[in-house]
C-alpha cells in the first residue's frame, strides 16, 4: 500500500471513531434527560407503605354506605307509685340492623347482660321498701315530681372493624344525681368484644404512654382535683388491667369514680381517653381509627 493510502485510511478511521464518540456522548445525555422526566413525573404519586400512619385511614369509611343501623326499643324496668310520687325506671335498648344476623344477637345479648348488671346494681342499692317510704314521704309533702333512672345506649364509634356503644345512666332520688357512663367495644366482623390486651402490641410502651399523659392532665388540673393519698397506686393499677373501649378519639383507658381518689364526698367519674397519636405505635395498626 503506498504511503498517502496509509494515511487516508488513518484519517478516515480517527473521524469513524469521533463519530462513534459523540454519538455515544449525545446518547447518554438523552437518557439522563429522559429519566430525569421520568423522576419529576412521579414524585407525586403517593407511595404506599405498611406504617400505622397509613392504615389508620383503612377503618375509616363514609357512614352513608354503611347498612348498619340502630332502633331503640323502651322498655319499662320498675315502676313504683304513691299518689302521685313516682319512681320509674326505664332503658332504651338497641336492636341491631344491617349486620350479619348472629353478629348482631352477639352483640346485642352482651349488651343485654350489661344493662342486667346495671339494674341488679341499682336494684341493690333501691330496694322496694325504701322507695316505697321515699315516696310516701314525697307524696305526703306535696313533692309530685317523678324519680327513678333511665338508661340508654349510643354508638360512639363504628368503622370497618369496630362498633363501641356507650351506655349512659342518669336519674337519682332527688337528690344528687346517680349519673355513671361506660362503654364496650365489639368487632362488628364476628360481634366479639374487643379486649384492649389484645389488641396491643407492647403492654409495656402502651401503659407508660397512657401513664405519662394521665398525670400530666392530673398534674394541670391539681388545684380542682386535689389527690387523696393512695390515689395515685388506685390510677397505676387501673391502667395495668388494660381494660377500656375504643372511641372516636382514642382508647378510655380509665374510669373510676371520683370518691375513690378525690378528698371529700364527690359525685362523679374520673374518665380519660388517651390519643390514637400516643399510643399507635403500641396497638395494631387495624384497630387505630380517626374520624
Amino acid at each position: 500500500m503506498k504511503k498517502y493510502d496509509k494515511k487516508k485510511v488513518i484519517f478516515v478511521g480517527i473521524i469513524i471513531a469521533c463519530i462513534i464518540i459523540i454519538l455515544y456522548i449525545f446518547s447518554l445525555k438523552s437518557g439522563k434527560k429522559k429519566n430525569n422526566n421520568s423522576v419529576s413525573n412521579t414524585n407525586f404519586i403517593p407511595q404506599q407503605n405498611n406504617s400505622s400512619e397509613q392504615n389508620i385511614y383503612d377503618n375509616d369509611f363514609s357512614e352513608s354506605d354503611d347498612p348498619f343501623e340502630i332502633k331503640y326499643e323502651t322498655k319499662t324496668i320498675r315502676n313504683l307509685e304513691n299518689g302521685k310520687a313516682k319512681f320509674v325506671c326505664t332503658e332504651n335498648f338497641p336492636k341491631i340492623e344491617g349486620l350479619d344476623d348472629e353478629v348482631a344477637k352477639k352483640i346485642e345479648s352482651h349488651l343485654s347482660k350489661l344493662s342486667n348488671d346495671v339494674w341488679k346494681d341499682i336494684n341493690e342499692s333501691t330496694p322496694d321498701n325504701e322507695i316505697n317510704e321515699l315516696l310516701k314521704y314525697r307524696a305526703e309533702n306535696g313533692n309530685d315530681s317523678q324519680i327513678g333512672f333511665t338508661l340508654s345506649y349510643n354508638v360512639e364509634l363504628r368503622n370497618k372493624r369496630i362498633i363501641t356503644f356507650v351506655y349512659n345512666l342518669k336519674g337519682g332520688l332527688g337528690g344528687a344525681a346517680w349519673d355513671k357512663s361506660s362503654g364496650v367495644s365489639f368487632n362488628r366482623e364476628t360481634g366479639e368484644v374487643i379486649n384492649v390486651r389484645d389488641v396491643v402490641i407492647s403492654s409495656e410502651d402502651y401503659i407508660k404512654a397512657c401513664k405519662n399523659y394521665i398525670f400530666e392532665k392530673l398534674k394541670k388540673n391539681e388545684s380542682s382535683l386535689p389527690l387523696k393519698s393512695g390515689a395515685q397506686s388506685i390510677i397505676n393499677k387501673e391502667l395495668e388491667s388494660m381494660s377500656g373501649y375504643f372511641t372516636s378519639n382514642g382508647i378510655m383507658c380509665i374510669e373510676i369514680p371520683l370518691y375513690e381518689i378525690i378528698d371529700g364526698n364527690v359525685n362523679g367519674e374520673f374518665k380519660c381517653e388517651v390519643p390514637y397519636s400516643l399510643i399507635k405505635n403500641y396497638v395494631y395498626s387495624n384497630y387505630v381509627s380517626l374520624s
